[in-house]
C-alpha cells in the first residue's frame, strides 16, 4: 500500500474514533445538561430560557474537560482558559442551533403533543437541541480547538 493511502486511512480511522468518543462524551454531557437544567429550574428558580443558558455552560464545560482529556488528548495542550474560550466560541454556531431547537420545543411541543407531561418538555428540548448541534460542534472542535 502506498504511504499516502495508508496515511489517509489512518487519518480517517482516527477521525472516526474521535467522533465516536466525542459522541459518547456528548451523551454523558446530555445528562449533565439535563441535571443542570433541573437545578436551574427547580433550585435556582430560573425561567426555561435562562435555565438553558446556565445548563448549556455547565454541560459545555464538562464536555470540554472530557474531550480535552480523552478525545483530543494528543492535541496541543495550550492554556486551559484560552482553550475553554476557544471551545465555547468554536461551538457557538452549534449552540445557536441547539438553543433554537430548544426554544422551538418549549414554544410548540405542547401543541404538537397535547397529552405529553409539560414538566418534561424542557428536557426533550435539551435532547433534540444537543443532537442537532453534534456534527457542527465536533467539526469545529477538531478544527479550531484541539489542533
Amino acid at each position: 500500500m502506498r504511504p499516502d493511502v495508508a496515511r489517509d486511512r489512518s487519518g480517517l480511522r482516527l477521525a472516526a474514533v474521535q467522533f465516536l468518543q466525542f459522541t459518547a462524551i456528548g451523551g454523558v454531557g446530555l445528562f449533565v445538561d439535563m441535571g443542570a437544567l433541573w437545578v436551574a429550574l427547580q433550585v435556582l428558580l430560573l425561567d426555561a430560557y435562562a435555565g438553558r443558558v446556565f445548563s448549556y455552560l455547565v454541560a459545555a464545560t464538562f464536555t470540554w474537560m472530557c474531550n480535552r482529556a480523552i478525545t483530543f488528548k494528543s492535541a496541543s495542550p495550550g492554556g486551559l482558559l484560552g482553550q475553554w474560550a476557544r471551545y465555547l466560541m468554536a461551538n457557538a454556531f452549534g449552540a445557536v442551533v441547539n438553543f433554537a431547537i430548544y426554544a422551538l420545543v418549549i414554544r410548540n411541543f405542547q401543541q404538537w403533543f397535547p397529552s405529553f407531561e409539560p414538566s418534561l418538555i424542557p428536557y426533550v428540548g435539551v435532547a433534540l437541541g444537543s443532537a442537532a448541534g453534534l456534527i457542527v460542534n465536533f467539526s469545529a472542535s477538531k478544527r479550531f480547538v484541539f489542533r
